[in-house]
């Protein structure tokens, strides 16, 4: 394979991963508003941190097996639709179904986390196979740091945001931003 296709593939791995991180980051920080809005609860944003990171802990062991035997890039991008699809139907929720709040955020947050559960192992292992050996540390970092750099961007405009949006349209931009992430991720060819 060429360096071009390398590169080419890389790019669109790693704009698309810091393009959902970015969205996701946004989204992290407008439910913490929101159930802090609705509820001026510490439980409920403690309950929605704990249900949005469990699934990947519970089932680890299922979703090793997973991304051992189904074709990584398959994972990545399925798990990115997945969540941008889940995030524009809780966006839609929101709109149309009054009360519903915490108990549609917290089942979110679960459905979103196992998705969580499928990418970051997947993108991982994947990652070798995208690019040289000898370029995977630049590869790796490129990754990492383009995904940290959205989390921090989305963290320092994520409020700003949610006051002038509100959450139904941040749900709404997270989804796309996981659209737009799995639609890059499936350009890349299979291996």
């Amino acid at each position: 394979m060429s360096s071009t296709s390398h590169n080419r593939d890389l790019t669109l791995l790693v704009v698309g991963n810091a393009t959902s991180a970015l969205g996701n980051a946004v989204y992290v920080l407008a439910v913490t508003l929101l159930l802090k809005e609705v509820t001026q609860s510490a439980s409920a944003l403690g309950a929605f941190h704990f249900v949005a990171l469990f699934p990947a802990f519970i089932f680890s062991p299922l979703i090793g097996a997973a991304i051992d035997r189904i074709d990584r890039r398959r994972i990545v991008v399925v798990s990115d639709l997945a969540r941008g699809v889940l995030m524009l139907s809780a966006a839609a929720l929101l709109v149309l179904v009054e009360n519903t709040t915490v108990v549609l955020v917290l089942l979110v947050a679960f459905l979103s986390g196992i998705g969580q559960g499928f990418f970051v192992p997947a993108v991982q292992a994947w990652l070798p196979s995208l690019v040289p050996q000898e370029r995977l540390p630049r590869a790796t970092t490129a990754r990492v740091a383009s995904t940290q750099i959205a989390n921090l961007a989305g963290n320092a405009v994520g409020g700003l945001l949610y006051v002038v949006l509100g959450a139904p349209l941040l749900f709404a931009a997270n989804g796309i931003t996981f659209i737009v992430s799995g639609i890059q991720e499936g350009l890349i060819p299979p291996r």
